[in-house]
């Protein structure tokens, strides 16, 4: 739990270093300002808090985007056999209801 907990910190610290999460803070606080010098210029609430959810997720996804970029990447192998549907009966109208499925499982060694 507390490796869990240190890692969502870590994440949240990069989301706030990259300059898309100060750009829509920085729209946010213009924003305010506007409408406290302005009384006329009113934003509904949920607005500002609209701005500063798309900039978290948008920094959010820039994170997650240049942590991906240093992952190994792997070649999927492929898998040995697969299932394959043969057919399907499914009855609803008995006391106890029941699914049954038929598959082929082929082996490609």
């Amino acid at each position: 739990m507390k490796n869990t907990m240190s890692d969502l910190l870590l994440y949240v610290q990069l989301i706030v270093r990259k300059w898309v999460f100060w750009l829509f803070a920085a729209l946010d606080l213009v924003a305010l300002i506007a409408q406290l010098l302005y009384p006329a210029f009113r934003l509904p609430q949920p607005v500002f808090l609209l701005i500063t959810l798309v900039g978290f997720f948008w920094a959010g996804y820039q994170v997650y985007r240049d942590i991906a970029a240093h992952l190994p990447s792997k070649p999927i192998k492929p898998s040995s056999y697969e299932l394959l549907p043969f057919s399907f009966s499914v009855e609803l109208r008995q006391e106890i209801p029941w699914i049954e499925v038929w598959l082929y499982a082929v082996n490609h060694q």
